[in-house]
């Protein structure tokens, strides 16, 4: 230690890994290659948010279906860089890149699917502790009429899709068809 100061005196050492990368490192191209990969993905599957993610203000939120979660996109991704030689990267910085580039784009939850109805009792009855206990009741009882208008809604179209197919399936499609 006195060695070094005598000879250079009082200064910053630096390791011999001082601006170099490290072998291990994403490159630009890899790092390009995820998020072009993230955002194709979500122009094919993802519909506009109208609303917004609290990460990412100023930015269309892109949801993408909740029948997929990023892991199942990662193992889609993983297929692309085994056919075409690429780095091949873990799921910690497949998300870590996902989260950093693409914010905007996101996984909906099952929950997300509710109506503007639905979403406004939810939000009232999460918050209702300013509200008296009739208030509580109307706004309760409010909502479970809609949701059994939304059920009898969808026990009529399970009921017309399901007539439909039946109507299909005895009817010949080729009738009728020039030859």
């Amino acid at each position: 230690m006195s060695k070094s100061y005598d000879m250079y005196g009082l200064s910053v050492n630096e390791h011999g890994n001082c601006k170099t990368t490290p072998a291990h490192a994403l490159s630009f191209d890899d790092t390009t290659r995820i998020k072009k990969f993230i955002e194709e993905y979500a122009n094919k599957n993802a519909l506009p948010l109208p609303g917004r993610l609290p990460n990412c203000p100023k930015q269309t939120v892109l949801l993408l279906p909740c029948d997929k979660n990023v892991t199942d996109i990662y193992d889609l991704y993983m297929k692309s860089p085994k056919e075409a030689n690429y780095r091949v990267v873990s799921l910690k910085t497949f998300r870590n890149k996902w989260n950093s580039f693409c914010p905007h784009i996101a996984v909906a939850t099952p929950a997300t699917d509710l109506c503007v109805k639905c979403q406004k009792f939810m939000g009232k009855l999460k918050t209702n502790a300013h509200l008296s206990d009739e208030e509580r009741h109307n706004v309760l009882s409010d909502y479970t009429c809609h949701v059994q208008k939304a059920n009898r809604q969808r026990q009529l179209f399970k009921d017309q899709v399901l007539c439909s197919k039946a109507v299909c399936s005895t009817t010949d499609v080729t009738e009728g068809l020039e030859k």
